[in-house]
C-alpha cells in the first residue's frame, strides 16, 4: 500500500485492522451460520461487500489510496 500513496504507518494500521477483525468475524459468522440459513448469511455478506465497495469508490483517500497518488501526479504535472 505504500506504493499507492499511503505512508508505512497508515499501511500497517490498515493491515493490522484487517487481521484483527478477520479471525473473530469468521467465528461469529460460523456461529450465525449454525442457526440461520447459510446461503442467506453468504448472500448478506456478499451484498455488504458490494455496498462497501461502492462506498469506497466515493470515500476519502485513506480508503482509496490510489486517489492520493493521482492527486500527487496532478500536482507534479501542473508545477512542471
Amino acid at each position: 500500500m505504500v506504493w499507492k500513496g499511503l505512508s508505512q504507518t497508515e499501511a500497517s494500521v490498515l493491515l493490522a485492522g484487517f487481521a484483527i477483525f478477520n479471525l473473530p468475524l469468521h467465528f461469529m459468522l460460523g456461529c450465525i451460520g449454525d442457526f440461520v440459513n447459510k446461503p442467506q448469511v453468504t448472500a448478506i455478506c456478499m451484498l455488504l461487500g458490494v455496498v462497501l465497495i461502492i462506498a469506497a469508490t466515493f470515500a476519502a483517500t485513506l480508503i482509496k489510496p490510489w486517489a492520493a497518488t493521482q492527486q500527487r501526479l496532478r500536482e507534479v504535472t501542473v508545477s512542471a
